[in-house]
């Protein structure tokens, strides 16, 4: 319950899908057709005819203008944009670069036409869309980054211990010189090429990979940010597009290319050359934000999808009669603003009226059975699961979806929570256990690496190291050596770090305590620098002793499966990383050696498999464990 609350808000709300504005209906001096049903109320705005007129443009279209614009001449803002010379005169020098033409005069032309691309945006970004798309995508990073409420929980989830997107962030940052906030828009745009790549993800779909990429666009809030992430991109071949700077990668199958000052487009070399000789955009631009009022849209062209469809066997009854109502469809166009009264909402094109009605009354059946469903599962979860704060809200979500059609269209509106935002305080206990869940998953991996380290060891040497040791063979000072992690580190990665160590002398001298710092990450867990709570344990009957060389896995006679190799200790038992010796263990309270844990503490086997304890196991259990040749093998535990 937990899980389905959190993914569903966290989802939703902060990683929207793409989703389609809603057309306006008639103006006050225009009454609607008396065939068309009500229209759906969505903010300020209506749902009615999509058809676009001179008189009544449709959302993405400029208002006819009075003195429009030669039909040769573009717009300032697409000069600027588009960086568009003027066509070569005879003698002239050819321009430095052959752009595709304005997106305006395109759009004007198409006013003049009466074609349905009199609503294709008057935007440069839009030119990079072909005849041959079929499905497109804009992002806004920047913008959605910007909302209160939005920045507010990112700054939470980066600043989580543990937080996996925080690692993401910085490895991008660090490799790219990059970060989200200096992206303004990413167009995504996948062409025909792609359909067997799509398709083949369909239950009962004939595997058929090609190598095709989709093409992205990256828009940067500034220059320098364009350029540092063409210079991330590895070596390559330089290649001149159109005037522009290029280079392909990947041994030939990628191209990145500098356009303009803050864009940099990254697709198949042969997609990409042809992108500045489009001279039409295609059609789904018309139902793409590119204004960044959304920050999330795309569209799909499912009319350029059923050829494929139609050739693949669907085993699976169910999914036979799915793909019985997607050949019903036409296209499909979502927009989500976290900004805008309305969160979420999408278009659904249909072959006929007939196929709409029938749509709209399945999807409206499935919202109900939804919310039904979603009321069952909050009332039977604990009260005290953590992720009950959002059950309120994404109740509401569900509930206030509307589903109408509009002659072949189907309509689908979620509006933005009123308590929006009060989200971050509600996800507060839902992250708290996230960062729970992403500790304990981190410190599994850490103890799985380890335990895999002392294998490789033994593997090596024939046994384990020592728990004080100077890392030589069949040396005779104990005591004074270096701790087990040490002797672990070239079977982590770290052979120049270990090469660094003094190993014939004490673990605190002069010259081996400078290394403390330099901690490896899957050690360090400790509170205090260069300190870490992994031990491993020992005492009487116990596979570690001080003064004697490490076990063999052939002296585990209880069994590798059934004996602890290492244990995770509590924050008092942190222990500077490169200091010898183990957690003496009590036989009369095991459990007390361990410090100051939590409900659960982690424990690694001799097997090489992490297990979760509970503090409240018993201490014959825990002996039995601690112990590897007792004749006492704990099979359940």
């Amino acid at each position: 319950m937990s899980r389905l609350i959190t993914l569903f808000t966290i989802g939703c709300l902060l990683l929207p899908g793409c989703a389609k504005d809603p057309e306006p209906g008639p103006t006050a001096d225009q009454a609607p057709p008396a065939a068309s049903p009500a229209p759906i109320e969505t903010g300020s705005a209506e749902m009615g005819s999509t058809e676009a007129t001179p008189e009544n443009p449709g959302p993405e279209s400029p208002a006819p203008q009075t003195s429009p614009e030669p039909a040769d001449t573009p717009s300032t803002a697409a000069k600027e944009n588009m960086k568009a010379p003027k066509a070569d005169s005879p003698g002239s020098e050819p321009a430095e670069k052959s752009p595709a033409p304005a997106a305006a005069k395109v759009a004007a032309d198409a006013v003049a036409k009466g074609s349905e691309m009199a609503d294709v945006p008057s935007d440069s970004l839009a030119m990079y869309i072909g005849e041959d798309a079929i499905a497109a995508a804009v992002l806004t990073p920047e913008s959605f980054l910007k909302n209160a409420v939005v920045k507010q929980i990112w700054d939470n989830l980066l600043q989580m211990e543990g937080s996996e997107l925080a690692r993401n962030m910085e490895s991008m940052e660090r490799n790219t010189g990059i970060r989200p906030e200096d992206v303004k828009r990413v167009l995504f745009v996948a062409s025909q090429e792609d359909v067997p790549n799509i398709t083949m993800f369909l239950p009962g779909a004939q595997p058929q990979m090609v190598r095709s990429q989709p093409t992205f666009i990256f828009e940067f809030v500034t220059p320098v940010a364009a350029q540092a992430l063409y210079d991330s991109a590895p070596g390559g071949d330089n290649v001149d597009y159109s005037g522009r700077t290029g280079k392909v990668i990947n041994n030939g199958e990628t191209a990145v290319v500098l356009d303009d000052e803050t864009r940099v487009v990254i697709g198949q070399p042969h997609r990409v050359e042809k992108l500045w000789t489009i001279e039409m955009p295609n059609s789904l631009t018309a139902h793409l934000d590119f204004s960044g009022k959304s920050h999330a849209s795309g569209t799909v062209d499912i009319e350029s999808l059923k050829p494929a469809l139609a050739k693949m066997p669907f085993p699976n009854p169910a999914m036979a009669v799915v793909m019985g109502y997607v050949q019903q469809l036409t296209d499909v166009s979502l927009k989500a603003s976290v900004d805008q009264p309305v969160f979420l909402s999408a278009e659904i094109g249909t072959v006929g009226e007939d196929s709409a009605n029938a749509m709209q009354e399945m999807l409206a059946g499935f919202v109900q059975m939804g919310s039904q469903r979603f009321a069952e599962a909050s009332a039977q979860a604990s009260k005290t699961d953590p992720a009950q704060s959002l059950v309120p809200m994404v109740q509401g979500l569900i509930d206030s979806t509307k589903v109408a059609t509009d002659k072949t269209a189907i309509h689908l509106t979620v509006p933005l929570p009123t308590d929006f935002d009060k989200l971050p305080e509600l996800l507060k206990p839902a992250l708290q256990q996230a960062r729970s869940a992403a500790m304990t998953a981190g410190e599994k991996n850490n103890l799985k690496q380890i335990a895999l380290a002392f294998h490789n060891y033994h593997d090596s040497y024939g046994r384990l190291p020592a728990m004080d040791s100077r890392g030589l063979p069949n040396e005779e000072e104990r005591g004074e050596g270096l701790s087990w992690r040490v002797h672990l580190l070239p079977f982590l990665g770290e052979q120049a770090l270990y090469d660094q160590f003094h190993l014939d002398e004490r673990w605190d001298s002069e010259h081996n305590l400078t290394l403390v710092s330099q901690i490896p990450g899957f050690y360090a867990n400790g509170e205090k620098e260069g300190t870490t709570t992994y031990h491993v344990v020992t005492g009487e009957g116990m596979p570690f002793q001080p003064g004697e060389d490490g076990p063999r896995f052939r002296d585990i006679t209880d069994g590798t499966s059934n004996t602890i190799l290492t244990v995770q200790g509590g924050p008092d038992t942190a222990t500077i990383w490169t200091q010898p010796g183990g957690l003496k263990i009590d036989p009369e309270d095991p459990i007390a050696a361990l410090g100051k844990i939590g409900e659960t503490f982690l424990i690694g086997l001799m097997d090489g498999s992490v297990r979760q304890l509970s503090k409240k196991t018993d201490s014959l259990t825990l002996m039995y464990l601690f112990q590897h040749q007792d004749g006492n093998a704990v099979n359940e535990f």
